[in-house]
């Protein structure tokens, strides 16, 4: 699954996940996207949770939340950070969108799964709309 770095036996084991997006270097000092960046950080910190507990849809719904959490950075200067943060949970999601798809299909196939891989699809596809509509 690509929702970055840690493992479910990682995440129980420390209980507590670390940040996916950590300021490392910003010309203001991180002042524009404090907030905007701990509401981000806390939904997809929830989608990976979520995900781990086989809750697709609700995962999902976090990283669209997240995504549009982004949208609200409007700074010219934080424009390569809403680039990232974009990009990484559009990756996040079309990996939920593969696991799904292969739950859905093959000789294990389980039919439970498809309405949540047909929300995957659509909310990929809206999200890239959305990233080519700038």
């Amino acid at each position: 699954m690509g929702l970055n770095s840690k493992s479910k036996k990682e995440v129980e084991a420390n209980g507590k996940m670390q940040e996916p997006f950590e300021l490392v270097s910003c010309p203001r000092g991180g002042i524009i996207c404090t907030e905007h960046r701990a509401i981000i950080n806390t939904e997809v910190v929830a989608s990976r949770k979520y995900f781990f507990n086989k809750e697709y849809n609700e995962s999902i719904n976090e990283l669209k939340s997240a995504f549009q959490q982004t949208t609200n950075l409007q700074e010219p200067v934080c424009q390569q950070c809403v680039e990232l943060f974009q990009t990484s949970i559009i990756r996040s999601m079309e990996a939920i969108q593969s696991d799904l798809k292969k739950m859905t299909t093959g000789f294990f196939k389980a039919n439970r799964y498809k309405s949540s891989l047909e929300f995957a699809k659509s909310s990929v596809d809206e999200l890239k709309t959305q990233v080519k509509k700038k």
